[in-house]
């Protein structure tokens, strides 16, 4: 197994792969403007997207220690990898279901408009093919990971997101913002399509069939991380759902408003996750099973790396927010109002993209380590957190505060993680 790690190339696959997904909000709002349909749309998107990133963390986050142990065959990698999803799907297809049928009476319940809580409902329910085949994908991609195979994961959320804008463009006269829901599940179906089709390139066998499950994989070990680490990926994500939550208490249009400043921010987040986290990831699990001073040195370098550069994109998008909204969103379907709004956001937003990225490169180190506990509780603790200042904060400065509410809590969990490794480095020096 080659040590190479291919930042440089997997950035810029990564960049070409999301800039489809970050062109959506853009053309979203100069086609559709901000108004309660949006407000469900990007609801419901949200929600699909947090729901599809649970079950496919599965197979590139948790599984990837275990098949670096026991998956170093393409075999053997791909019998576990279909293990797992045989046994998931079912689950995911029918909580996917029950969600889109509870959905709307939720965020009635929660006080939401009733006409926008219903439009979410069913913009929900059209994603699920999205989640259906994002899920098939995902196992696809825990077998292209552990064989270090980056650039399909960097590269391919372009194809859905092509067809997604594609879709928005030739259809939103006729079927206004439901173009962009079928465009998703079709582009998402066309994206497992060519995973399936690189795998049996690749690897000259067929992805589907009966297959010899990898014997001696701990499989009871693997599902009880599987379930800690879900849980703490539910609590992350669902920070994203608590603050357009609150966002919709402010008024009309504010989801929009939220998500538009949002999307902008993801730019460098997106970048990081697909082209960058996964291989720090893959790396830290191989040498996991290695020397422990190499693997802690590791750690520490690629930290010190991300910290620097991370804190010094934040402060440059931060300080130039009023250009990048006037560029991105200068548009007569926004007002003047509602740009200064988005601009507030974008800023503390922006701020805590620092800490923001840190935290998540060093929950990757928490995942290699098998601290799935720990990690689990970090997690629901800053959504408590999250909770607890966005109320305080939405009374005071409006939908801005609940930017500022993911900044802070991004700053406190940051520093939490890295005092637990330096905990666990000195217990590990102290053991060797």
């Amino acid at each position: 197994m080659s040590s190479k790690r291919p930042f440089f190339e997997t950035t810029v696959l990564a960049a070409l792969g999301r800039i489809g997904g970050l062109l959506v909000p853009f053309l979203a709002a100069a086609i559709y403007g901000a108004s309660p349909e949006t407000d469900a749309f990007f609801f419901a998107y949200m929600l699909a997207f947090v729901f599809l990133t649970l079950f496919s963390s599965i197979f590139e986050a948790t599984l990837i220690p275990y098949l670096t142990e026991h998956g170093q065959a393409v075999s053997q990698t791909r019998a576990i990898c279909l293990e797992v999803a045989r046994r998931l799907f079912p689950a995911m297809a029918l909580l996917g279901l029950g969600l889109a049928c509870a959905l709307g009476p939720l965020l009635r319940a929660g006080g939401w408009d009733p006409r926008v809580a219903v439009s979410a409902a069913w913009f929900f329910a059209e994603l699920q093919l999205l989640l259906w085949a994002g899920f098939a994908t995902a196992a696809f991609q825990g077998v292209f990971l552990q064989q270090k195979i980056f650039w399909f994961g960097a590269l391919s959320p372009l194809l859905r997101s092509g067809i997604a804008i594609a879709a928005m463009l030739a259809w939103h006269r006729t079927l206004g913002v439901h173009a962009l829901t079928t465009g998703f599940a079709a582009g998402e179906g066309a994206r497992f399509v060519w995973a399936r089709l690189l795998y049996q390139r690749k690897f000259q066998g067929s992805a589907s069939g009966s297959v010899v499950l990898a014997a001696g994989w701990p499989r009871g070990s693997f599902f009880k991380d599987a379930i800690f680490q879900t849980l703490a990926l539910l609590a992350v994500n669902l920070m994203v759902l608590v603050d357009q939550w609150f966002a919709a208490l402010a008024g009309p249009a504010r989801v929009s408003l939220l998500s538009y400043a949002d999307r902008l921010v993801q730019i460098p987040y997106l970048l990081f996750l697909s082209g960058l986290l996964n291989i720090f990831h893959i790396d830290w699990s191989f040498a996991q099973g290695k020397a422990q001073k190499d693997f802690w040195k590791k750690i520490r370098q690629d930290t010190g790396v991300v910290f620097i550069a991370a804190f010094s994109a934040a402060l440059f998008m931060g300080a130039t927010s009023r250009i990048w909204i006037d560029f991105f969103y200068g548009t007569q379907k926004i007002s003047l109002q509602d740009r200064e709004t988005l601009r507030g956001i974008f800023t503390w937003y922006a701020l805590g993209l620092g800490p923001g990225l840190v935290r998540l490169l060093l929950g990757r180190a928490l995942v290699a380590l098998r601290a799935s506990r720990i990690y689990l509780i970090q997690c629901w603790v800053e959504l408590g957190l999250n909770c607890v200042l966005n109320a305080i904060f939405l009374r005071l400065w409006g939908v801005e505060g609940i930017a500022l509410s993911t900044a802070l809590v991004y700053c406190c969990s940051m520093i939490w993680i890295l005092f637990y490794l330096r905990r666990r480095r000195g217990q590990a020096e102290v053991l060797a």
